[in-house]
């Protein structure tokens, strides 16, 4: 038997797996009321209307979490709107000061997606954001969605070797070894 060890970390490395409340599974016409905002919601970020793109993508991202594209227009929309790239802090040596994973109180996956969608409207590189939001959609079983959020969060902050070893973790336990090669 192999033991593999890992060197301890200031932030809790192996969570505790919460048990989540099942979302009730979507009905067609919520499915294609989704649909709609989706698609209002990229007509208007190509027209330039971040702020109304973000509230269509906001109630899709609310009502179906383990969809991974309305994620992805949701997040693309708001860097569109803070321009494009991440800002640079004038205190970023400061950041030592604050644990870099979230300890994960809330229960409920619609909450933590619901806080996490806010969160992002002020800053969509927020790492810690990403990983509570990941590590929500893991706990209530919706993989590509979990795994997708660490993603955005290891392209956040790719420097943070808390997160990349959570997120190798996480690949490692759903057998995706090459991508956990890379965050190792």
């Amino acid at each position: 038997e192999r033991r593999v060890f890992y060197p301890p970390s200031p932030f809790p490395l192996f969570y505790k797996r919460r048990t989540m409340q099942p979302i009730p599974e979507i009905s067609p016409a919520i499915r294609a009321r989704l649909q709609q905002c989706f698609e209002v919601g990229n007509q208007k970020m190509q027209l330039g209307q971040h702020d109304y793109a973000t509230e269509m993508f906001v109630q899709c991202v609310q009502g179906d979490p383990a969809n991974i594209i309305y994620m992805n227009s949701f997040i693309a929309n708001l860097r569109l709107q803070h321009g494009g790239q991440k800002k640079k802090s004038r205190f970023g040596f400061l950041k030592g000061a604050k644990p870099s994973l979230p300890g994960g109180k809330e229960k409920d996956l619609t909450t933590t997606i619901k806080n996490g969608c806010e969160k992002l409207k002020s800053n969509p590189w927020d790492a810690q954001t990403f990983v509570s939001m990941g590590l929500a959609c893991l706990d209530g079983d919706f993989e590509e969605a979990g795994l997708a959020y660490l993603n955005h969060a290891v392209q956040s902050e790719p420097d943070n070797v808390d997160i990349l070893r959570l997120a190798a973790v996480e690949l490692t336990d759903r057998k995706v070894y090459e991508q956990a090669k890379v965050c190792w």
